[in-house]
């Protein structure tokens, strides 16, 4: 198959094409849309992004001006490094969601800074 938005960015990267995809997938892979599903989607406007500027970044947080979230995280109690290993939540929790709610899980999971990796057992 040819790919080159992926040779040249695996060029750019000095890594080969499989190590490539697989940093591609592990920064914009993971929608989950059903609980039924294996099959996660990328995140498209991240990936087109990448692949026109060549280079890996933070493409979805350029998307919108996030000063409702900077608001809600100034007022959260969570520690936002905590994330880093993924939350574990039920569904009801994000079904519930409010803006007025005070945890700040609903809030990142409905501006897209969280995802549903796996649906538990």
């Amino acid at each position: 198959m040819n790919t080159p938005e992926i040779e040249a960015l695996a060029t750019k990267l000095k890594r080969s094409r499989e190590e490539t995809l697989a940093l591609l997938k592990q920064r914009y892979d993971g929608y989950l849309f059903t609980e039924d599903s294996d099959v996660s989607v990328y995140n498209p406007f991240s990936l087109l992004s990448v692949f026109q500027k060549n280079k890996l970044n933070n493409y979805w947080y350029s998307t919108g001006t996030p000063t409702f979230l900077v608001d809600k995280l100034k007022q959260s109690r969570h520690y936002i490094l905590s994330f880093t290993h993924g939350v574990v939540i039920p569904k009801l929790f994000i079904e519930n969601y409010s803006t007025e709610s005070q945890d700040l899980v609903p809030v990142l999971f409905q501006a897209g800074y969280l995802t549903i990796k796996d649906y538990p057992a």
